[in-house]
């Protein structure tokens, strides 16, 4: 028998959002900051999330007497995000000042870069907004 934990830590870019993780086709919610514990005879498990339109991959979990962390977290961790806006609005900010061509174009690129990056998380790169990242121990 394998043990599957899921566990969702408190995050900013994903703390509203309850997850629907599923198990074997079965469905489980996992909201911000929260574990659920599993029991599953059932050898391989395919695991993946959703939360509307957007995922994880698909991951298959194989053997037999183990037990299975699973950390359900964004793809893009937070820092990323908090370095991207504030170095937009630091950038605007100087270039409203100083009135800089150069900054002008470092804006742009930081900006639409940082757009490109998330449309892309939320159309092609649909099935990659979230990350399940595996630490496998064997039960003793």
């Amino acid at each position: 028998m394998n043990s599957i934990n899921l566990y969702r830590k408190n995050e900013y870019s994903n703390n509203l959002i309850p997850v629907d993780v599923y198990i074997n086709g079965k469905k489980y919610k996992l909201s911000s900051n929260s574990s659920i514990e599993i029991e599953t005879t059932d050898s391989p498990v395919e695991v993946y999330a959703r939360y509307l339109w957007v995922g994880s991959k698909k991951i298959h979990l194989y053997g037999s007497n183990k037990t299975f962390q699973i950390d359900v977290k964004p793809y893009l961790p937070d820092s990323w995000m908090f370095l991207h806006v504030s170095l937009i609005v630091v950038l605007f900010l100087l270039y409203s000042y100083f009135e800089w061509e150069v900054l002008k174009y470092i804006f742009n690129v930081v900006g639409i870069s940082f757009i490109a990056i998330m449309f892309y998380f939320i159309s092609f790169g649909r099935n990659r907004y979230f990350k399940l990242a595996i630490d496998e121990k064997d039960r003793s």
